[in-house]
């Protein structure tokens, strides 16, 4: 059983380790795709059913130091991937503030009049435009 749980733990390790590499490069689409491959890793280890079996000794471990550095691994890859994750979230959010403001935003061109001060849109008329040459 030992065996089951560190391939199941280094194969989500595996897939979690290669999306945080990908979201600290900032390739989105590319982190967004291992999304299947992550789900089927945690799927495959959720599915296992560990028994733990004590040593006779006080103070032994229940599992083996193999499976407790891997937990203490894949704990330590999962905190990472949800500071990555909340990065990307932060900087989409404002990347999608920047484009809707700037979507509803109305244009401020300001135009020369005859006399040389700024016209707004609503009193341009086609005697700003002409030239006088």
């Amino acid at each position: 059983m030992t065996d089951d749980v560190l391939v199941a733990i280094e194969t989500v390790l595996s897939v979690v380790e290669e999306e945080n590499a990908r979201l600290a490069a900032g390739d989105i689409p590319a982190a967004t795709a291992l999304l299947p491959k992550k789900e089927a890793a945690l799927a495959g280890l959720s599915r296992l059913t560990p028994t733990c079996e004590r040593a006779d000794g006080p103070g032994d471990a229940c599992c083996t130091v193999d499976v407790s550095d891997a937990v203490t691994r894949l704990n330590a890859t999962l905190d990472r991937n949800k500071e990555l994750l909340q990065q990307a979230m932060t900087i989409q959010n404002y990347v999608v503030r920047l484009l809707s403001d700037a979507a509803l935003a109305t244009p401020h061109s300001a135009h020369y009049g005859q006399s040389g001060s700024y016209m707004t849109n609503s009193r341009v008329s086609a005697r700003a435009f002409t030239s006088n040459a």
